[in-house]
């Protein structure tokens, strides 16, 4: 019998923490504060952004389920690194209890969030961060542009956040905000291919999966693809000197990438924690 702890925070997909806080510690590096600030600010901006991703992860199972997206049969399907999706619909946990998790996770936030500085930008992106997670499931989502949503608030916000916490966010700031967003926008599109391959999830959610799924296009292809584009964008920033040139060290993912690609057209769970692998691999080599 899995205790109510364990159930809870199985609930909050723990697997997004790691990128989370890898992507808060690079960009209060990259701020070049003391090193109090580094360990403090990359302690903080994790924690105040796992609460808010946690809270976004809570509400998306109890809304998912009220609406008729998460089921047992034929509904969003368990993954081998979350199966939260199923939590619910299995009777291991209620809506209540999402809906009181979500609730205490944002307030954790808000209490977390008191003890950092206070400017224009750690306070609008603290607050974008709380207006996506409550509006994900219900706004982005049911339109097709969850990606969106995974940019704005698992890559880009995660990195303004926690730069804003040391400095004003800068260029450099913004563009290793882009690329970790392209990244986790990307994931959440390989995330919800076997939901649209192997459900009626599709009939009532159309998204970028579904356009893989409708495609000729399959999921290793679509890898090295996604790939190409943020070693494009990002050899562009180092060429404008936005980003330097030592952030280039993220091109020895490229093989493991194309091994990735041939790995998930044989083995799909294997190859999407290779992906999630070489998410947090990313972010490190651009300061490495």
């Amino acid at each position: 019998m899995v205790s109510k702890g364990k159930l809870y925070f199985y609930a909050s997909r723990p697997f997004a923490f790691p990128w989370i806080i890898v992507n808060s510690l690079v960009a209060v590096i990259l701020a070049h504060g003391s090193i109090f600030q580094t360990i403090y600010y990359g302690i903080m901006g994790s924690a105040i952004t796992i609460s808010l991703v946690a809270t976004s992860h809570f509400v998306n199972n109890w809304r998912d389920y009220v609406k008729g997206l998460d089921k047992v049969e034929k509904g969003s399907t368990a993954k081998s690194y979350t199966s939260a999706s199923q939590l619910i619909p299995m009777g291991l946990m209620t809506v209540q209890e999402n809906k009181a998790l979500a609730l205490f996770s944002q307030m954790l936030g808000v209490l977390l969030f008191l003890f950092v500085p206070h400017n224009i930008f750690t306070i609008s992106f603290f607050l974008l961060g709380s207006v996506l997670a409550w509006t994900y499931t219900d706004f982005f989502k049911p339109k097709g542009i969850g990606e969106v949503a995974l940019f704005l608030g698992h890559g880009f916000g995660t990195a303004m956040f926690a730069f804003s916490l040391v400095r004003t966010p800068n260029i450099m700031a913004i563009s290793l905000g882009i690329l970790l967003g392209l990244w986790a926008s990307f994931m959440l599109t390989l995330d919800q291919y076997p939901d649209v391959k192997n459900s009626d999830f599709e009939k009532r959610i159309r998204n970028m999966a579904s356009l893989l799924v409708g495609s000729d296009l399959k999921p290793g292809e679509f890898i090295m693809g996604a790939s190409i584009l943020i070693y494009i964008v990002q050899i562009g920033f180092v060429f404008l000197h936005w980003l330097p040139i030592y952030s280039l060290a993220t091109f020895i993912l490229l093989p493991v990438l194309h091994l990735d690609s041939l790995l998930i057209q044989n083995n799909y769970s294997k190859g999407m924690q290779l992906f999630l692998i070489c998410m947090l691999l990313y972010p490190i080599l651009v300061v490495l």
